[in-house]
């Protein structure tokens, strides 16, 4: 069974299998490939061969195309800076997000080297592996923009976000066209404060929430969510509330209660969820321990619908010989 496929009957529920591992990697790609991150994601061509590089390095079924919420703010006109060779890329200022159009958000900073790396990644190694589109959701970047106050600019919330939402669209059109596997929407940015944010406009993010998730529906792309900290017991509410095919939990220290719930919810929900490994920062003890939990709960319930992720991106200088082993472990 390819990669892709694996992918696929998880989020569809139809695999009873080793569950699939979906790898946060960004910072690590650059390592990888011995150059600084700028240089690296400036250049559709070298993106390309170093994702491609990472990805058969590691042999993973499931390549994630970007991980970085600073890539719709810089096309809405944000300053962006680079710390270091591999730190994170930080916002330095904003602008006013509602003024930027789909065409100009479209063909302005990284999103045409993304679009362009993302489709060479899907006729390069798209028949093997899941290609996973990586998103900035509504809820962050609704939250990002505001730190600007446009609501004091006579646009109330649910102005903007319709206007956020229009973009946001638009790349997930667009993506969706190069025939990948996924979208990925992170609203892990927010933490415990997502719920509060999707509830203070609940129709406004329903509205949008749900044509983004309509275009992937009919594009065959399966909708994915990140989410951080939140009660176990909360992820049924979101999946009620917004219909998504799968839900990725981070922050989480689960135990064999919260699976249990999980697992039911998984049921009721229709959905699939992404159980972290505290990779980061983690003794190698938490991480055994932890997938050791997740691998006999999963053996006593077939077809819980679970895959495992990363806790968050990989850290860039993570031991390599512990990540080898995880993934050897895994396959």
């Amino acid at each position: 069974m390819t990669g892709k496929l694996l992918f696929r009957n998880t989020i569809r529920g139809k695999h009873d299998g080793k569950p699939c591992f979906v790898p946060f990697i960004y910072r690590l790609v650059s390592r990888i490939a011995n150059t600084p991150l700028k240089d690296m994601v400036w250049d559709a061509t070298y993106y390309t061969y170093s994702i491609e590089s990472a990805y058969r390095l590691l042999n993973s079924s499931v390549i994630c195309n970007a991980f970085d919420c600073t890539i719709e703010c810089e096309s809405c006109g944000c300053e962006v800076v680079w710390p270091g060779l591999y730190e994170k890329p930080y916002l330095a200022g904003l602008t006013d997000f509602t003024a930027t159009t789909r065409e100009n958000f479209l063909t302005s900073g990284r999103i045409p080297i993304i679009l362009e790396a993302t489709k060479r990644l899907t006729i390069s190694l798209g028949r093997e592996c899941a290609i996973v589109g990586v998103v900035t959701g509504p809820c962050t970047l609704r939250r990002i923009a505001a730190g600007e106050g446009f609501e004091n600019k006579n646009k109330n919330g649910t102005e903007i976000i319709s206007m956020l939402g229009a973009l946001i669209i638009s790349y997930v059109r667009a993506l969706c066209e190069l025939k990948i596997d996924a979208v990925l929407f992170r609203e892990d940015v927010l933490g415990t404060e997502y719920m509060e944010e999707l509830l203070l406009h609940k129709d406004a993010y329903r509205r949008v929430y749900g044509t983004l998730f309509n275009i992937v529906k009919a594009y065959n792309v399966f909708s994915l969510l990140t989410l951080k900290s939140l009660p176990v017991e909360t992820i049924e509410k979101v999946a009620s509330l917004l219909k998504v095919n799968g839900i990725i939990l981070y922050g989480q220290n689960l135990n064999e209660s919260d699976l249990t719930l999980l697992r039911d919810i998984c049921h009721r929900c229709k959905i699939s969820v992404g159980l972290p490994l505290p990779i980061e920062n983690a003794s190698q003890e938490t991480l055994w321990n932890q997938l050791d939990l997740y691998e006999s709960f999963i053996k006593k319930n077939p077809g819980s619908s679970f895959f495992y992720t990363s806790n968050e991106e990989i850290p860039y200088d993570i031991s390599m010989e512990v990540l080898h082993d995880l993934l050897e472990r895994l396959q």
